[in-house]
């Protein structure tokens, strides 16, 4: 240290150099921690923001005139019915599973299927209604997991049923996740 630092130091006492430490702390917190987490948030509203459009763009879309929608609710059974997958596509749909969380850096150490004829969809010559519930546990970064998400999101006949999240270690990154999902196909004349 300076003879002149020192001095200043002696002269300002310990009161002194403690408002000296503080400024200097409130310096660096003002300039280089303060802009840094105000970059984050902005980020995360500009995000929210890009979401809400996204939503409200797709909501306008379904509720639009132009769409054609069914005007009965015998009409609208109709559509969905044939929306859904065939039973002879289950074994590809469960692929989709794994290799939506493989593409998004998901590790899934394994997961639990029940699957049932559903009983409130009578069957008839026309077929049945099957849903496969899945429990997938999940291990990765929250932009991962995402993604993983929007990919199931696209996969015909799923529904995501619960998600639940846990970190165990806030200084992680890594997520803990619980998702089920319940996968639906068209059973043809009432079988499975």
């Amino acid at each position: 240290m300076s003879a002149s630092v020192k001095r200043l130091l002696q002269q300002l006492g310990m009161p002194g150099a403690v408002g000296l430490a503080l400024l200097a702390a409130a310096l660096w917190l003002q300039h280089g921690w303060v802009p840094q987490q105000q970059a984050m948030a902005e980020a995360a509203v500009a995000e929210a923001d890009t979401l809400r459009v996204t939503l409200r763009a797709r909501a306008s879309a379904l509720s639009s005139p132009d769409t054609a929608a069914p005007r009965t609710a015998e009409a609208a059974w109709q559509a969905l019915w044939h929306a859904l997958p065939h039973a002879s596509e289950r074994m590809a749909l469960q692929r989709a599973l794994w290799q939506a969380a493989e593409q998004a850096g998901v590790r899934t150490p394994g997961l639990q299927m029940q699957g049932e004829q559903e009983s409130w969809v009578p069957a008839s010559p026309a077929g049945g209604l099957w849903r496969q519930r899945v429990s997938i546990p999940a291990e990765a970064e929250y932009p991962a997991l995402r993604d993983w998400l929007a990919r199931l999101q696209t996969v015909p006949g799923l529904g995501i049923d619960a998600i639940e999240l846990q970190r165990t270690d806030a200084s992680q990154p890594v997520l803990k996740a619980q998702v089920k999902v319940s996968l639906w196909w068209r059973t043809p004349g009432g079988a499975r």
